[in-house]
């Protein structure tokens, strides 16, 4: 990417009233690049105000989020009610808000729109099934017409699911936004192994931690864990990404300060060590 590190460290940051301070935190912290989502609740009135934010501070949005009004990931039932574009009262208001947003990104010339996709059915023979192909293919071609890929967020189904879903649209602006601390807290498979079957979709990275699901309690998700606390390898994650030639920014979940702090750290201390010296980090650590 244009005058970035490869695998930079990045963070999310938040377009309307929370942007400004969250860019100040960025450079605060000598991050350059990251994430610019865009909340549900957000009236867009256009790109100036939010192109001349990110100038001012020097930041580069390598990706622009849409996240949706009423989502709730408490559960992995919630999830399915109310996350994502396919829960049917909500779909035709979601399409237009991720297009909503395409536009925007365009102007802000930002080439890939992230969205989390939901639960979908597994069953190819499902009515659903259809439903999500032909939305993600809708979807697909609109962001390649604004010169965009669209980045669904892994995490929710099992990779080799997501895999046959992205292949069944057969469009190539559609590709995958990494999330192994998703991965981890829906008990979904593991983060290292999914690279191996998905890895040439991966187009963005979403830098996330936690714990696996209990299994006594299926439909709990795994607690959330500050960025090397949790379950994720990332002393094996990093290298995989390398591997399969992803250069893009590595974009830190979090908002608090001392916690972007810390996963920052730990991702620069990550990416410039041999995979070697990089578990030996971990481990002792």
């Amino acid at each position: 990417m244009l005058g970035l590190d490869d695998l930079e460290i990045g963070r999310i940051v938040r377009a309307g009233t929370d942007l400004a301070q969250d860019l100040r935190l960025a450079k605060k912290l000598e991050i350059r690049t990251g994430h610019i989502a865009f909340p549900g609740e957000l009236n867009i009135h256009g790109p100036a105000e939010i192109d001349a934010a990110l100038t001012q501070q020097q930041f580069t949005a390598a990706a622009a989020i849409v996240w949706f009004k009423g989502e709730d990931d408490a559960s992995v039932l919630l999830t399915a009610k109310t996350a994502g574009l396919f829960p049917s009262a909500t779909r035709a208001e979601r399409i237009a808000r991720v297009k909503e947003v395409s536009e925007v990104a365009r102007e802000l010339a930002i080439d890939t729109l992230i969205c989390a996709v939901g639960v979908f059915p597994p069953d190819i023979n499902q009515p659903a099934y259809e439903v999500a192909q032909e939305t993600l293919l809708e979807l697909s071609r609109f962001c390649h017409r604004n010169g965009q890929s669209l980045a669904i967020e892994a995490g929710t189904e099992p990779p080799k699911v997501l895999l046959r879903l992205i292949e069944d649209v057969h469009h190539p602006s559609l590709r995958i936004n990494f999330n192994p601390g998703k991965m981890i807290r829906y008990g979904t498979g593991n983060p290292v192994e999914a690279l191996d079957v998905f890895g040439k979709h991966v187009i963005a990275v979403s830098c996330s931690d936690g714990d696996w699901p209990l299994m006594e309690r299926p439909d709990e998700l795994g607690e959330r864990r500050t960025l090397g606390e949790g379950k994720v390898e990332w002393a094996a994650v990093i290298p995989k990404l390398k591997a399969i030639a992803y250069r893009g920014p590595l974009t830190i979940q979090a908002n608090e300060e001392q916690q972007i702090k810390k996963a920052a750290g730990f991702l620069r201390e990550l990416t410039r060590k041999p995979a070697a010296k990089a578990e030996e980090a971990r481990t002792t650590g």
